[in-house]
């Protein structure tokens, strides 16, 4: 049964939570790097949506000015209204939020409450009621703010609007005599939070859709990490997603459990030493075959360590309830995994089917076929005869399962071991692909930069060839069907939504440098930026103004050019007609003054620099 060494701190905080009056002090959660401190307040935030309890959580990490966090306290409160590239900008924010908040930052003895007169005409006692919301700051010690200066702007929030504050602080950091000073101040109760890895670890692989191998190693992984040592969470976090990443490229549960025991063991020592630099990849690669062969003299029923103090004996000594047989991957496999974010998959698929250990009953015929070299003539007859049989039924319902068959399929067919005309062959995988994007047995992930890469140098040209064709296709007809969610998001001010889709993010499912903007229907997209109020219209001008700021994908926007020079004539008419009126002020405000001629421009000085490239490439 896990015992919570922080339970004494979550039941001070919902004493202090609950108090009906302002406690006049603020609490002070202390811990190092990677203690558990964020996960620790992230669980509590959970309890205090139980409890029906408001609160806005702030990290203060690289934070330079209170603009930014009061910025930052408007992105909590209106996610939607606020976005960096829409309508508030940091000095607004600090001026919406000084007349709620009534916060004299200046210095002179007076409620700094008056808006400026840029400000938008928005109702900010509606849009910023903090009333009874409880302050959470993290990362006090990688603010950019002198901790001092931070603390006594804190101290408004405590002493003079009487707000509850939680603090989340490596305080160690701080060693100056005016810090203790205003820390007896300001904070009333200090705690100290404890790892507590085991529900840490359950909060995790929450994160995973399938973490069934998670489950099942549970207890290994976890003493993995308490015996190496390091007791930070952060860096547990990330070597638990690094090899979730790992497994869905490989697939662990396609092979015996001795082996995939193993291989975590060996992963989760590897990858928490390596992230620490202590017993690195890099050392053992380089360390001398003594001490290599010190290492294996021990796992093969030497009774004692080595007396020399190698890496090897070291390692022993650290993990002496781990030891296994010499590692099932390369120090350069490892090294390109762990340092590199490099999966061959196709190396470490045959490192596994070249190990001692043989597949179980559940595993794929055409994964045991890839060992095929290993297999005896009647077991390989049936196997083939197996992946024969399923591909012509359009059973193999993964992509890259299709694209690894057939590589394996024309190996063999092509070496004379399966007796099939190639072009037969090749349509077999066609009509298998097909049937994979007709049924959308397709995830985001199936088309990420990485597999698209991996996937042009991995395959045969003919089958990649068609591959391509039908994701081209595909990408086609979901553009056209996101352009008409463009406009729907634009009319239901779902600005998030239209950013994800248009702007640099991250996502998988992004056309930051894809053409949809010439598939939109220009008059449907004037009526909403007309009828829409202004939110609209400064968001999408936003959208425009910073869309062609990026050169290196402008190359693959060249055609929106003809959308921008149309909607900048229709803007023009519309504006005409709406002259003296506020709608026709906001579109030439947002397009015809400012976004539009900059989009224009910047995109055409690439289509000039292409040229200019092209032309030089002629003449020599």
């Amino acid at each position: 049964m896990n015992i919570n060494p922080n339970q004494h701190i979550t039941e001070f905080l919902n004493y202090y939570c609950s108090l009906p009056t302002a406690p006049q002090y603020a609490i002070m959660l202390k811990g190092k790097w990677g203690s558990g401190k964020t996960h620790f307040i992230n669980e509590y935030k959970n309890v205090l949506k139980e409890n029906n309890k408001k609160y806005i959580y702030v990290s203060l990490y690289g934070v330079t000015s209170y603009d930014e966090i009061e910025t930052k306290f408007l992105e909590v409160l209106h996610p939607k209204l606020y976005n960096k590239k829409t309508i508030l900008a940091g000095k607004i924010a600090k001026g919406l939020l000084k007349t709620t908040l009534k916060i004299d930052l200046d210095d002179d003895g007076k409620s700094d409450g008056t808006i400026r007169s840029e400000a938008p005409n928005l109702n900010t006692g509606d849009l910023l009621n903090t009333k009874d919301y409880i302050l959470i700051f993290d990362d006090l010690e990688r603010c950019s703010i002198d901790i001092n200066d931070l603390l006594g702007y804190i101290n408004y929030f405590v002493e003079h609007q009487e707000y509850k504050v939680i603090l989340l602080a490596n305080d160690e950091k701080f060693k100056s005599e005016e810090y203790k000073d205003i820390k007896e101040k300001l904070i009333g109760k200090t705690f100290e939070v404890i790892s507590n890895t085991e529900l840490a670890y359950d909060s995790f692989i929450k994160e995973i859709k399938e973490n069934n191998l998670f489950i099942d190693y549970k207890d290994t992984i976890i003493k993995i990490y308490i015996q190496s040592g390091y007791n930070n969470l952060r860096v547990f976090r990330q070597v638990i997603l690094d090899f979730d990443r790992f497994n869905q490229s490989i697939n662990l549960n396609n092979f015996k459990k001795e082996l995939v025991k193993n291989f975590v063991t060996e992963y989760f020592i590897f990858a928490i030493e390596n992230r620490f630099q202590s017993y690195t990849i890099s050392k053992f690669e380089k360390s001398n075959k003594d001490d290599k062969s010190s290492l294996e003299a021990y796992i093969n029923g030497n009774d004692t360590v080595p007396d020399k103090e190698n890496i090897y004996s070291q390692f022993i000594k650290k993990y002496n309830s781990f030891l296994f047989e010499p590692y099932i991957l390369s120090f350069k496999t490892w090294s390109d995994i762990l340092n590199s974010s490099i999966i061959e998959k196709k190396n470490i698929m045959e490192t596994f089917h070249k190990s001692k250990y043989s597949f179980d009953k559940n595993t794929l015929s055409w994964i045991k076929l890839q060992n095929f070299t290993s297999i005896k003539d009647e077991g390989f007859k049936i196997l083939l005869s197996d992946v024969e049989l399923n591909i012509k039924k359009n059973n193999y319902t993964n992509l890259d399962d299709i694209l690894n068959i057939s590589t394996l399929l024309l190996e063999l067919q092509e070496n004379k071991l399966y007796a099939i005309e190639k072009e037969e062959l090749l349509n077999l995988i066609y009509q298998n692909i097909d049937y994979i994007f007709e049924q959308n047995h397709l995830t985001e992930d199936d088309f990420s930069f990485e597999k698209t890469l991996s996937r042009k140098n991995n395959y045969d040209k003919d089958v990649y060839t068609y591959y391509q064709k039908k994701e081209n296709v595909f990408h086609k007809e979901t553009m056209q069907s996101d352009a008409i969610q463009i406009l729907k998001y634009l009319k239901e001010k779902d600005n998030r939504k239209v950013y994800t889709l248009l702007s640099f993010s991250n996502t998988e499912r992004n056309y930051k440098d894809k053409e949809i903007l010439s598939i939109i229907n220009i008059q449907q997209l004037i009526d909403i930026l007309v009828l829409n109020e202004t939110n609209s219209a400064y968001f999408f001008g936003n959208i425009l103004n910073d869309r062609y700021t990026n050169y290196i994908y402008n190359n693959n926007l060249i055609h929106e050019m003809s959308f921008l020079k149309e909607l900048e004539q229709e803007i023009e008419k519309e504006y005409k007609k709406r002259i003296g009126e506020v709608s026709g002020y906001n579109l030439k405000t947002y397009f015809l003054k400012s976004s539009l001629p900059k989009a224009i421009n910047d995109l055409q000085a690439d289509i000039r620099n292409k040229e200019k490239n092209e032309i030089h490439k002629k003449t020599n």
